[in-house]
């Protein structure tokens, strides 16, 4: 049995490899001015049955398979640096040069974001259930900073991807058991083998000058949050007397997802000990059904009808640590507001 376990994993690890090398993207190019996802997952189909002979997925082999050939694909079609490129050729800032996941597969190129977007379309399209894990952190250079990654569901369990990085967690004796998010951070990823896609350019780049792209995985509780499907709590980070909304949610409430379902985002501020009030500008919301912003603030809740006006000034005073504002729904109806300006004050 021993010998067995092994010599399954050595034949996965060849696999895994091989599903790296060949899944090219030429055979996938489209010549015309558009992308069609349906043509793309066909042939993403064809290339799983190269490795598996299994079709049904809600096989674990199956969608394991799946899972490093989407995978690959993503990460080998859109480019970041080829965003980069389209970022800094743009005649006006905040540009952003694609919007969809089609327009990403179109243009070759995409941040983060992006490449989950077309990999989560793509899976959905093979029959295959996943759902957005977001990180929200401070990076090497003390600055806000960004991450999107992915979990897989199979088996009824869910396996934790790095689309952006080819990157994946696996039992050091078995390469097809892929840990959760969850089992990651309650056993360690030191308990855990971690697999790169280091024939990747992006990657190598990264390794070269001593960043590690996968920093968001260790860092304490105190430092990051965690944001599943679009449901999770967001601390902005305070700097002087100000909470600068950058490279995190700036704003809080229910809205409808891609796949049909209400993420709901809730922000908590931590108020420093020489202040006792916050003070929020609104710069827009989004509520057909109309709606409540609920702030919590110690063992009270105080609540504001939201108004049909762009900017409302809201004044929490004797503002305690940890306030917490959401959106008090209203059935399920879509309202989120918009934080415009956030800051602390005597």
């Amino acid at each position: 049995m021993k010998y067995f376990s092994f010599f399954k994993s050595i034949v996965v690890r060849m696999l895994f490899f091989a599903i790296l090398i060949l899944n090219a993207p030429s055979i996938f190019a489209q010549t015309d001015m558009q992308v069609n996802m349906d043509v793309i997952a066909e042939k993403l189909k064809e290339r799983i049955s190269q490795y598996t002979p299994i079709e049904q997925t809600d096989n674990a082999q199956y969608q394991f398979i799946a899972t490093l050939v989407v995978m690959n694909y993503v990460q080998t079609i859109v480019s970041p640096p080829r965003y980069g490129v389209y970022r800094r050729e743009a005649s006006y800032p905040n540009y952003l040069p694609v919007i969809t996941a089609e327009d990403s597969l179109l243009k070759k190129a995409g941040i983060c974001g992006n490449q989950i977007d077309a990999f989560i379309k793509l899976m959905s399209k093979l029959g295959i259930n996943t759902r957005e894990v977001q990180f929200y952190y401070e990076n090497y250079a003390h600055q806000r900073d960004s991450h999107i990654t992915v979990e897989v569901e199979w088996e009824h369990q869910w396996h934790f991807f790095d689309v952006t990085w080819g990157s994946f967690f696996s039992d050091a004796n078995d390469l097809t058991m892929i840990p959760s998010y969850a089992d990651i951070q309650k056993k360690g990823y030191e308990f855990y083998q971690q697999h790169l896609n280091k024939i990747y350019g992006w990657l190598n780049y990264a390794i070269f000058y001593k960043l590690d792209p996968m920093i968001y995985l260790f860092l304490p509780d105190s430092k990051i949050d965690v944001v599943f499907d679009g449901n999770g709590i967001v601390r902005p980070y305070l700097r002087e007397n100000k909470y600068p909304l950058i490279s995190i949610p700036n704003y809080f409430g229910y809205m409808m997802r891609r796949s049909g379902n209400y993420s709901d985002i809730v922000q908590q501020y931590a108020i420093p000990s020489w202040a006792n009030t916050l003070t929020l500008t609104t710069g827009g919301y989004n509520c057909p059904g109309g709606g409540k912003i609920s702030i919590k603030n110690k063992n009270h809740t105080d609540e504001y009808r939201i108004v049909p006006t762009m900017r409302k000034k809201i004044v929490v005073k004797n503002a305690a640590n940890d306030i917490e504002i959401s959106v008090a729904r209203n059935g399920l109806t879509q309202c989120f507001v918009v934080i415009a300006d956030a800051q602390v004050s005597l």
